[in-house]
């Protein structure tokens, strides 16, 4: 840093004393352009010639080198060729053509002009200047004591320096020491308590909390853990009060799956019961339809019996103990035709009998059904609240919603199981009510029938008819009757079908 100032110092010395040497060079030039527009002037009147240049213009040359700094001054033409030149020594002033290059090579600075000779004539005034030998001294001995104030100040410049250096160092150290003190109280404290607090929060101790005094950015970090830990514990609450919850819905939820089990199992059995009334009813109804179909087939055979004798009435030639014989037949048939209504009646009010427990069992599946159904409801709703509770509690609640989820799926299973037992059971109530119907439009004709037959059996044997007469009635009757019968059994048997399938 010394020698950077004391080169720096010499510089600006330098340059100061450049500065100077060009205001005078400035100074010359200003004169040189006067002298020269002057000798121009002389040229012309001396009527100058530059092959033979007369002594005249050498006197007035000799005169100008008696200004101080003029050492030399040499006329050329425009090809540079020297005309005349005057120059000086220590000793005396010197002529001739061109000035000797020993001489010449001493110069500082030269300065050349344009002279106009003759009209016509352009010639060149080479105009040297040398510095003063006094002015030269002078500047010599101020460098040197330049230079000798520079290397005494040098050495006091770099023990100055690092006087300065050791201070700044010192004060350097003082500052970096009380800046580490500053950043470990300031900084690495608090950032050694955050981590601590850190790490208590991962291991979910949410006991910690810290109110600094300081509103710097540690304390708004500090104020920033405290808002996570309350909304931890905040959260941790609301997540233990939805868990309570929760665990209450999944009681009543388990409470309700074992009521429904328990109606699913009762409906269960009571589906068993009303397999097993249907599995007998269609064998009731089987029997009953085999009845009828042997009773068709006596029905037909007693109507062409009928028609037979009703043929034989009409032509008279058969004997009356063939008609005797074969009206006996035909009692005897009507016979088995009235037992086998009657058996087809009772039957019939034993099937109406177990189509009324089948419709009453039916009726309390249906009523079970709604239970199934209304309970489906509410394990749909507490699902719903289950979702709910485990969305506001978030990240926590996961599972709780899966849970939620399969409550809901198995709510609308249930519920679309009890809408097609439902269904069903309203199918099989109104095929019932038919087939009560059908029924007793089925035995109604037969009651009808038997009634009916009694009736002429009884009027029969009190009304004193020819015995041609009685048989010809007993014949029309049983042709009525029969032609009833063969009207209604195809009815019962296909309605008898539809039971059975």
């Amino acid at each position: 840093m010394a020698e950077t100032f004391t080169t720096a110092y010499t510089k600006h010395f330098e340059l100061i004393v450049e500065t100077q040497h060009e205001n005078n060079r400035r100074i010359q030039e200003a004169n040189l352009e006067w002298k020269t527009n002057m000798f121009s002037h002389l040229l012309n009147k001396l009527a100058f010639d530059s092959l033979k240049p007369s002594d005249h213009v050498a006197q007035w040359i000799k005169v100008w080198l008696d200004q101080p700094g003029n050492c030399a001054i040499s006329i050329t033409d425009i090809e540079n060729t020297p005309i005349i030149s005057v120059w000086k020594s220590r000793k005396s002033i010197h002529q001739g053509i061109e000035i000797p290059a020993s001489i010449r090579d001493q110069f500082d600075h030269i300065v050349s002009a344009k002279l106009e000779g003759k009209p016509g004539q352009k010639l060149f005034a080479f105009y040297s200047i040398q510095a003063d030998t006094k002015k030269g001294a002078l500047v010599s001995s101020l460098r040197e004591q330049i230079r000798s104030i520079a290397d005494t100040n040098k050495s006091q410049f770099k023990r100055m320096i690092l006087a300065q250096m050791i201070g700044f160092l010192i004060i350097l150290i003082i500052f970096i020491g009380f800046q580490i003190w500053q950043f470990r109280r300031l900084v690495l404290r608090p950032l050694t308590f955050i981590n601590r607090v850190a790490n208590r929060l991962a291991s979910f101790d949410l006991t910690v909390s810290h109110h600094p005094k300081s509103k710097d950015e540690i304390g708004q970090i500090f104020q920033a853990y405290n808002g996570v830990i309350k909304a931890f514990r905040e959260i941790l609450s609301l997540a233990q009060e939805n868990g309570r919850k929760l665990s209450k819905e999944s009681e009543q939820i388990i409470h309700i799956f074992s009521r429904l089990n328990n109606h699913v199992n009762d409906m269960e059995k009571r589906s068993n019961t009303v397999v097993c009334s249907a599995y007998q009813m269609s064998s009731t109804m089987s029997s009953i339809a085999d009845s009828l179909n042997g009773m068709k087939v006596n029905v037909e055979k007693i109507s062409k019996s009928t028609d037979a004798m009703t043929n034989n009435i009409h032509s008279v030639a058969v004997s009356i103990d063939e008609l005797s014989s074969a009206m006996n037949g035909i009692e005897n048939n009507a016979r088995n035709g009235r037992k086998i209504a009657e058996k087809a009646v009772e039957k019939a009010k034993k099937t109406v009998q177990t189509i009324s427990s089948l419709n009453n069992a039916a009726s309390q599946i249906e009523d079970i059904t709604h239970i199934i159904m209304s309970i489906a409801d509410k394990t749909n709703l507490i699902g719903l609240n289950a979702a709910i509770e485990a969305a506001s509690a978030g990240d926590s609640g996961r599972g709780f919603t899966v849970v939620a989820k399969s409550i809901q799926k198995f709510a609308e299973q249930s519920t679309r199981a009890a809408i097609n037992i439902s269904e069903k059971i309203t199918t099989v109530l109104d095929f019932i009510d038919d087939s009560i119907k059908m029924i007793n439009d089925i035995v109604k004709p037969l009651m009808i029938w038997r009634i009916h037959q009694k009736q002429s059996q009884h009027q029969l044997k009190n009304k004193p008819w020819s015995q041609n007469k009685l048989q010809r009635a007993q014949t029309l009757q049983i042709k009525i009757q029969v032609k009833l019968l063969v009207k209604w059994i195809p009815c019962f048997l296909m309605f008898t079908r539809l039971l059975t399938m």
